[in-house]
């Protein structure tokens, strides 16, 4: 239970564009988009109804509090792909990126006194806040890209890609900017190549490398947490199987896959500062399967289903010794999903297309100081209807549509009243689009 009534508002803007033009020698796209996204929350900062305080000697260990926060975004994106017209056994294709992100975000913390006593926003004032955790983060990534496939034989196809990515990132506290200031690039080349060889029309089997890369950044400037968490790389091995049934009705894909990451990053809430802190494992390694059926019932009705297992291992952990030999932190131990799809015409010139999903998450762990703390499995329903006529679509929407509840994070708080905090799913939506294409 809670004394403070919570406030959660979001407001985002997204505008997009697509242009596309064809030449003798291939294909040129351009994709430019803008997004701006405002988040405001205000929530009982020690999760409890208590009025309790806890004192230790001359020390107090705990108050009641309230948190008030921002989560402010802008971007903008440039995206360019030319895919070149196929020349004998030969096809490639050639792409660039450029993405300029800021984020601005600021927690207040409110004394929430006595703590028993309901209340709201409005019932505080700045003379309550006695901590602001404040930071600007901006980044200027950019990548190119590029890919060939070559039919070795008939049957044969080699796949040869190879993509750089460059992002400069820089944070501060705007309340203490000098002292604070953080800057520095993090870039990775990424290799990838593959061979798919066609057994016969309904067969195809295939193998891959690749080389994986998650940027950088910093965390949040507070005492006792490091300023900087490096990049994640991984390197993915990938063999698998496409089969196809019935003239096509059915499909049926397969692949078990072997990831080595390195310092693979993961974000924890650390009480002590009341900041979220991105660690890095020192190394992990990942082996699973996946297999997907899809089966066209008819020409306007389909159905798929899919199932994957995974088996994590933490293999060194410097930070946290005692995890070495646990599996990732986050990662489920399985996952299913299946789906209804319907599309057809109705009337003259609207098209009707329906679906409704249900995805099963298995069995994980959140908190890096009690990892036998796991979840159960949960199951979510998720459904829409869309109909299109001409430029225009209508769509309705629900996600989580049986409102189940679920743990999303779990966290030691050891407040004298709350030893572990959860913090739930986000609960059932319903949502109404209209859109026009021109």
């Amino acid at each position: 239970s809670q004394n403070i009534m919570n406030l959660d508002e979001r407001e985002v803007v997204e505008l997009s564009a697509h242009l596309s033009q064809m030449y003798d020698l291939g294909e040129l796209e351009i994709i430019l988009a803008s997004s701006r996204s405002n988040d405001q929350h205000f929530y009982d900062g020690d999760y409890t109804a208590e009025p309790t305080f806890i004192f230790d000697g001359d020390f107090l260990l705990r108050a009641p509090f309230a948190s008030a926060g921002k989560n402010d975004v802008d971007a903008w994106t440039v995206e360019t792909r030319f895919t070149a017209e196929p020349v004998d056994k030969f096809r490639w294709s050639l792409s660039a990126f450029y993405q300029d992100k800021e984020r601005d975000n600021q927690i207040d913390f409110l004394d929430d006194i006595p703590g028993d006593v309901q209340k709201k926003r409005a019932d505080f004032s700045d003379s309550d806040v006695y901590l602001t955790i404040a930071d600007i983060n901006s980044s200027q990534a950019w990548a190119v890209a590029g890919q060939a496939n070559i039919d070795v034989t008939s049957k044969l196809e080699l796949t040869l890609a190879l993509r750089y990515d460059s992002d400069s990132r820089e944070s501060y506290d705007p309340f203490n900017a000098e002292e604070t200031f953080a800057k520095k690039r993090f870039d990775q080349w990424q290799p990838k190549v593959s061979l798919a060889y066609q057994l016969s029309n309904e067969q195809l089997i295939y193998a891959g490398y690749s080389k994986g890369f998650r940027s950088g950044g910093f965390n949040e400037p507070a005492p006792d947490i490091s300023r900087t968490f490096d990049k994640e790389l991984s390197d993915s091995y990938e063999l698998g199987m496409k089969d196809s049934y019935w003239s096509g009705a059915v499909s049926l894909n397969a692949s078990v896959f072997y990831i080595e990451q390195a310092n693979a990053q993961i974000t924890q809430f650390n009480v002590d500062t009341l900041t979220l802190e991105n660690l890095g494992i020192d190394e992990v390694e990942i082996k699973g399967a996946e297999v997907e059926v899809n089966y066209a019932i008819s020409s306007s009705l389909s159905t798929r289903v899919g199932f994957g297992i995974v088996d994590s291992e933490i293999i060194e952990f410097d930070s946290f010794p005692t995890l070495e030999g646990l599996s990732q932190v986050w990662v489920s131990d399985y996952n299913a999903s299946a789906a209804l799809n319907y599309s057809g015409e109705i009337g003259e010139n609207w098209l009707l297309d329906s679906h409704i999903g249900i995805s099963l998450i298995g069995p994980r762990y959140y908190n890096i100081d009690a990892p036998e703390l796991k979840t159960g499995s949960a199951a979510f329903v998720n459904a829409n209807v869309r109909l299109t006529c001409d430029d225009w679509h209508f769509q309705l929407y629900a996600d989580n549509l049986f409102d189940k509840r679920m743990a999303e994070d779990v966290f030691l708080l050891g407040d004298g009243v709350s030893e572990f905090v959860r913090q739930p799913n986000t609960p059932r939506q319903f949502g109404v689009e209209l859109g026009y294409q021109f």
